[in-house]
């Protein structure tokens, strides 16, 4: 399944990503935000993701992002994993750095947090991030995520535990956000 928002086409991972995976993510400013991103981050990694996306069906939905214009090309990727026993998931989203600060991360997740309500019908969206990613933060503010708790979460990439914020968004308060009721 291909979707298209305003900017982006949200598809489906190929094997011809795997360079620009590599590409990317050997970007430790991007890695180092995620929880299972290696650094360094080889072709030998992004051809294991590769095939294991393809492996087995999955309780998540992931989606490379693209812009319009070059939707061979990714940008990041984007996904929601369902819990199998309630109706809530978790949401995770990288961007390359090129990217960074031009709204492409809140346009993705805007589409998949009402994927997630409205074709999924989770009852909440739970997410989190690096203490010192603020930016990720406030692309979840946007969304009205709103804060739960903080804790520790283990970095790969960074190979230690790493401060995190932990929000949750639930379908309650999607609804009730004016600009649901406006249509959008």
């Amino acid at each position: 399944m291909s979707v298209e928002t305003a900017r982006l086409v949200l598809r489906d991972l190929r094997d011809s990503d795997a360079n620009a995976l590599v590409r990317e993510l050997s970007n430790y400013k991007i890695s180092r935000n995620t929880s299972s991103i290696p650094h360094p981050y080889s072709l030998a990694d992004a051809l294991k993701f590769i095939a294991h996306q393809k492996e087995k069906p999955s309780a998540s939905v992931k989606k490379v992002i693209a812009l319009k214009h070059e939707p061979d090309d990714l940008i990041g990727s984007i996904r929601l994993h369902r819990n199998s026993t309630a109706k809530t998931c978790e949401l995770g989203y990288w961007i390359s750095e090129a990217f960074w600060g031009q709204g492409f991360a809140s346009e993705a997740a805007s589409f998949m947090v009402k994927y997630a309500f409205v074709e999924l019908a989770q009852t909440s969206i739970e997410a989190d991030y690096n203490v010192d990613n603020p930016a990720s933060g406030r692309v979840l503010q946007r969304l009205g995520f709103v804060e739960i708790g903080s804790g520790e979460s283990y970095s790969v990439a960074q190979g230690d535990m790493v401060p995190m914020i932990f929000v949750r968004l639930t379908q309650q308060q999607w609804r009730a956000q004016p600009k649901r009721n406006a249509g959008s």
